[in-house]
């Protein structure tokens, strides 16, 4: 079967629609319970010790077998494939993060870098270099267009493995961790252009007067808008799914939703899943050939025509 499209996002035939919350958490929390041990973790947190992380992000060449025959003496005979060598490449970020704010200030956990943002960018940088339409998440050419929007972007390391791929990247967040993004960016990436960065609280979008928003919080009209391991706590999903409505723009808008999440709390992941059919969202799941592995499941939402 051909790969279907949600905007930039290709939809193999191992993605799931999504048409039952509960069944669907179901599914995903039975299939983490028979994952290796390794595979079940604490808190994702990279290291939390640290004000200056080095995030290496490594992208290797797939092996490739050279030919499996060779000549000899005008006769054919066929000689075991050999492996020709990976080659491999490695993004080094290194990330300020705000220790302090992640112990004194209540619900501030995006000062510190997640295993989720790092992984996810692995995975997608290695589809972007070495994949192939069949065995990436992404329409290469599609995402060079795209005004992408991340919610929840936390230290900002996201942005920076991504913006060379996209047409432009808006990483947004609460006012408190805009410095740190910027200050990221400008270590990192100075000369990124296609990259900014804008605030978007969603529990103060979700108090402001609808009237308001717009010139308040004016972010465009995205293609794609990507939120990583923003869904742990049940409190926090009406204001999110809000923010994402807000974002995303009237209903008929072009815009598709891409949320990754690390199962943890299944509350959570629940209520996003129910908000989003009960307001008319088609959802996917995408499949783990071409989607992040266990523990993380990552979902693709687009407003239903």
């Amino acid at each position: 079967m051909d790969s279907q499209r949600a905007g930039p996002i290709l939809l193999h035939e191992d993605s799931l629609q999504v048409t039952d919350a509960d069944e669907e958490i179901f599914l995903l929390y039975s299939e983490l319970q028979a994952a290796p041990q390794e595979v079940l973790r604490g808190l994702g947190h990279v290291d939390s010790r640290k004000n200056i992380l080095t995030v290496d992000i490594e992208i290797s060449s797939p092996e490739m077998p050279s030919s499996p025959k060779s000549h000899h003496h005008g006769r054919s005979s066929k000689k075991a494939a050999k492996a020709k060598p990976q080659r491999s490449k490695t993004i080094s970020l290194d990330i300020a993060q705000d220790i302090t704010g992640l112990r004194s200030r209540e619900g501030d956990t995006g000062s510190v870098v997640w295993k989720a943002s790092v992984d996810f960018a692995q995975l997608v940088l290695q589809q972007l270099t070495y994949g192939t339409s069949s065995t990436s998440l992404f329409d290469k050419e599609l995402l060079s267009k795209s005004r992408v929007v991340e919610l929840g972007a936390g230290t900002g390391i996201l942005g920076m493995a991504l913006h060379s791929y996209v047409g432009q990247y808006i990483a947004t967040d609460m006012a408190s961790m805009i410095h740190l993004i910027k200050k990221n960016i400008s270590s990192n990436v100075p000369n990124a252009n296609n990259l900014s960065v804008a605030e978007l609280d969603w529990v103060a979008l979700q108090s402001t007067p609808a009237h308001l928003r717009r010139p308040q919080y004016e972010l465009g009209s995205p293609d794609l808008i990507i939120s990583v391991d923003c869904i742990y706590h049940p409190a926090l999903v009406p204001a999110f799914v809000e923010a994402v409505e807000f974002v995303a723009g009237d209903p008929g808008a072009k815009t598709t939703v891409l949320v990754i999440i690390e199962l943890r709390e299944q509350g959570a992941a629940t209520l996003l899943l129910e908000l989003w059919l009960k307001n008319g969202w088609e959802v996917w799941r995408l499949g783990r050939d071409t989607g992040p592995p266990s523990p993380y499941v990552a979902w693709v939402a687009k407003k239903a025509a």
